[in-house]
């Protein structure tokens, strides 16, 4: 390779990685990955909350768990992943024709082409989102079969076990 004066100079591996893979935490070079801080007792408390709801609902029969990956972006957590998760699902076990039935529990547009395509397969889609008509979209309250509006008094029938109102 030629130098900034026009000399040679030869780069090693030892030289580049170091130089490319600074502040990554590439387990080539040695250097540490990144640490997050701590969680708080609140985190973890939220973090308990959420693997008792996942066990249970894994638990029940005709349920799978499909997770994604939080990312903190601020104050708050977004979900990645789970909507290309689902979605591949619905397609693949509506093409194979073992749901005859999908309830999705959304209200994201990125969701229309898969509910489309399943019902394309014959799976009826049912829709359950919120009774808040600013938080989902349309063309997919549009282009399920069945939709059934979630509101508070729904969710306390949930925490009560009942889910018949």
């Amino acid at each position: 390779m030629g130098g900034a004066r026009g000399g040679s100079r030869r780069v090693t591996r030892g030289h580049l990685l170091p130089l490319l893979s600074r502040g990554y935490g590439d387990e080539l070079t040695g250097s540490p990955p990144y640490q997050s801080s701590s969680p708080t007792e609140d985190e973890k408390q939220r973090y308990r909350n959420f693997q008792r709801f996942v066990h249970f609902i894994d638990n029940q029969e005709s349920f799978e768990v499909r997770l994604g990956r939080l990312e903190k972006r601020g104050s708050s957590f977004n979900q990645k992943m789970v909507d290309v998760l689902l979605s591949i699902d619905r397609v693949e076990l509506s093409a194979k024709e073992r749901i005859d039935t999908a309830i999705l529990v959304a209200g994201d547009s990125d969701f229309v082409p898969a509910v489309q395509k399943a019902k394309n397969n014959g799976t009826r889609v049912i829709l359950a989102c919120s009774s808040d008509r600013n938080e989902y979209h349309l063309e997919l309250w549009k282009t399920a079969d069945i939709r059934i509006p979630i509101d508070e008094d729904r969710m306390r029938g949930c925490n009560a076990g009942n889910l018949s109102q």
